[in-house]
């Protein structure tokens, strides 16, 4: 399945009057951009990728955005042209955020599932990542205005420190 990764940017030396910011999209599979918008003045992503989003050809493909762009007028777009997604949920979205991480911190079912585990190190420090991801309950509050909402799942990242001043330092974060 085709991944198309959606980001906005703000181009360099453009600030010197006012900055010039676009959203682009690209494509994972073919390591190009399939298109790009310049934002409206006095705008941003959460406006622009709508507008991107109706120029491309999508059915069929996952879209992915960031926690910005975690949106449900956005998923629903999505939704609309035959596309998956793939979005980070954060506190800005605070009901949901809290009945979603409270499923995933107390149910049964995901300490049966397989997770993805993956390991990196590099710049002086080792980052392991776990990965679950399981279907999402229909009682998860506000998950009704999620339209096309199939999963949920959450990322736990353990960091230490291999080297430097503060060899040894761990630290934990899950989202």
């Amino acid at each position: 399945t085709e991944i198309i990764a959606i980001d906005g940017k703000t181009l360099k030396g453009s600030a010197k009057d006012t900055a010039v910011h676009i959203v682009n999209a690209w494509s994972t599979r073919n390591n190009l951009v399939l298109g790009q918008l310049k934002t409206a003045d006095k705008s941003n992503e959460i406006t622009a990728v709508p507008q991107l989003l109706k120029e491309l050809k999508i059915k069929g493909t996952i879209i992915t955005l960031d926690a910005l762009c975690t949106q449900k007028d956005i998923a629903e777009v999505i939704q609309k042209f035959e596309a998956d997604y793939v979005l980070p949920l954060k506190k800005n979205h605070k009901k949901f955020h809290a009945s979603v991480k409270s499923y995933l911190d107390n149910t049964e079912e995901l300490k049966e599932i397989p997770y993805l585990e993956q390991t990196h190190t590099g710049h002086g420090r080792k980052e392991t990542r776990r990965h679950w991801v399981c279907a999402a309950p229909k009682e998860l509050e506000e998950s009704e205005n999620w339209k096309g909402l199939k999963s949920i799942g959450k990322v736990e990242r353990v960091r230490e420190t291999v080297s430097g001043k503060i060899k040894g330092k761990t630290s934990k974060e899950t989202f």
